[in-house]
């Protein structure tokens, strides 16, 4: 158990040094880009992933996992690859997201 919250408490500490980091480079984008929509949207999911970890019975991972399967499902049913494009972005953004929190239930089990 103090692993396990010496371990998110870590986690915690590494990704609000990334999301400062982030917000600081679209703070320094001017006009939107992709690059700013892809920080933002990172930053979004993040949080989010951290407003979950704290709860025991929430199994995260299963969670993230789902998120990417819908993700899956949604560029499978677009018309085109432009349509596709900003999940495509959103899917490498949750891969690598679901790789950190892998990581953690790894080192807890």
């Amino acid at each position: 158990m103090i692993l396990r919250l010496f371990l998110i408490r870590g986690y915690k500490t590494r990704i609000a040094k990334r999301i400062r980091g982030f917000s600081v480079m679209v703070y320094r984008e001017k006009d939107e880009s992709t690059y700013e929509r892809d920080l933002r949207k990172r930053i979004e999911l993040i949080n989010g992933v951290i407003a979950n970890i704290n709860h025991p019975a929430l199994e995260i991972c299963n969670l993230v996992e789902s998120r990417v399967n819908e993700l899956i499902s949604k560029i499978n049913e677009a018309d085109s690859i432009i349509a596709s494009d900003m999940s495509h972005s959103e899917l490498r953004i949750l891969n690598s997201i679901l790789y950190q929190v892998s990581k953690i239930e790894i080192v807890k089990s």
